[in-house]
């Protein structure tokens, strides 16, 4: 198992698609939110999860079968113009915004 960071920019739709993708990345295992080391959930970037898969080809079929659910959602394809996975270590994080985990 391995922790992952996803970045990317999401070809404009309309409905816009990002809000969408999210919630179904967020099914896929992705989460906008990740445990910093003061057990607190911090909120990332707009454009960038973070997931944990057994490797870096799961973490690519997470966001995928991500596109395919909100492409069903939206009933329009989806495109993402770039985006890069690469697994992560120790990490320095800026955010405004944090939550318990438990919450």
């Amino acid at each position: 198992m391995g922790e992952f960071l996803l970045t990317y920019d999401i070809r404009s739709t309309h409905p816009d698609a990002h809000s969408i993708f999210i919630e179904m990345a967020g099914k896929c295992g992705w989460s906008k939110w990740i445990l910093t080391v003061d057990d607190l959930e911090s909120e990332l970037p707009n454009t960038t999860l973070y997931g944990i898969f057994n490797d870096l080809a799961d973490a690519d079929s997470a966001l995928e079968k991500a596109l395919s659910l909100t492409a069903k959602k939206i009933r329009q394809p989806v495109k993402i113009e770039k985006w890069v996975i690469c697994p992560i270590g120790t990490a320095l994080l800026v955010t405004d915004k944090t939550r318990n985990p438990s919450d």
